[in-house]
């Protein structure tokens, strides 16, 4: 794969990752959203997720410059 093609995936992975952590921080924060045990464990993993996707695109971005 190219070198500027995989910048431009972790550019994305990072934009992604970002508008997912907010969108699942703020269904954490939220006083309205309590559900269940396990739909707050969803939140939580997502907002997880979110971050692990940050870093691979950190990681992408890092090993192409």
């Amino acid at each position: 794969m190219k070198q500027r093609n995989l910048r431009y995936i972790g550019i994305a992975l990072i934009i992604g990752g970002i508008m997912l952590f907010f969108d699942g921080l703020g269904s954490l924060i939220l006083p309205a959203n309590y559900h269940d045990f396990w739909f707050d464990l969803e939140r939580v993993f997502r907002t997880i997720g979110s971050l692990l996707l940050i870093i691979l695109g950190a990681y992408f971005v890092k090993e192409t410059t």
